[in-house]
C-alpha cells in the first residue's frame, strides 16, 4: 500500500475487478455521471497516477471505461483529509486506520464549490489494503435515497514506478 502511495513517483498498475452496479435509474445516472464502468465479472484494470506539485490525477481504466479524478491533500499535510474532484463535484475524504486497511469514508461534498447537504453525501465503503504484493481495492457507494451506486473490487500490481525528474 506504501508503494501505491509513495509521493515522487509516476504509477502505472494494472490488475482485475469486478464491478457491480445499483440497479436504479438514478443510479445508473449518477454513474454515467462520474465515469463509474458497467457491472463486469474479472474486467482489467489500469490506474495511472500522475503527480504535478500537490495535485495526483488519477486515470482509472475498466475495461474500456475511463475515469479522472484528482486528489489534493486538503488543510494542513498530515491532517488525514483529501479532496477528491470529478469534474463540477468534489468530496472531502477524512483517512483513517483500521488494523491493515485504510479507509476513506467521505466527509463532505461540494457541486461546483456549493457544500452539498448531508441527505446528498454518497456513503463511501472504500478500503485498501496490501497481501502479497497486490494493492487490493473494494470501492462500495451508495446515496441515502437512492441505494447502491456502484460496488467495484479487485487488485493492481504495479507495471511500473519511476521517479519524476
Amino acid at each position: 500500500m506504501k508503494q501505491f502511495h509513495t509521493i515522487g513517483q509516476r504509477h502505472h498498475w494494472s490488475g482485475e475487478a469486478e464491478v457491480r452496479r445499483g440497479g436504479s435509474l438514478i443510479a445508473a445516472l449518477v454513474c454515467r455521471v462520474f465515469g463509474f464502468p458497467p457491472t463486469a465479472t474479472r474486467i482489467p484494470v489500469t490506474v495511472k497516477i500522475e503527480e504535478n506539485g500537490s495535485v495526483e490525477t488519477w486515470h482509472r481504466r475498466f475495461g474500456q471505461r475511463i475515469f479522472v479524478s484528482t486528489l489534493t491533500v486538503k488543510g494542513v499535510p498530515g491532517s488525514g483529509v483529501l479532496r477528491e474532484r470529478f469534474g463540477a463535484f468534489s468530496f472531502d475524504i477524512e483517512l483513517s486506520l483500521k488494523g491493515r486497511e485504510l479507509c476513506f469514508p467521505v466527509i463532505r461534498a461540494r457541486f461546483l464549490g456549493i457544500p452539498l447537504p448531508g441527505w446528498l453525501l454518497p456513503t463511501s465503503d472504500t478500503r485498501e489494503t496490501e497481501e502479497d504484493g497486490h494493492f487490493i481495492f473494494d470501492v462500495a457507494l451508495s446515496l441515502l435515497m437512492v441505494g447502491p451506486l456502484v460496488h467495484y473490487s479487485g487488485w493492481l500490481q504495479p507495471i511500473s514506478a519511476t521517479t519524476q525528474s
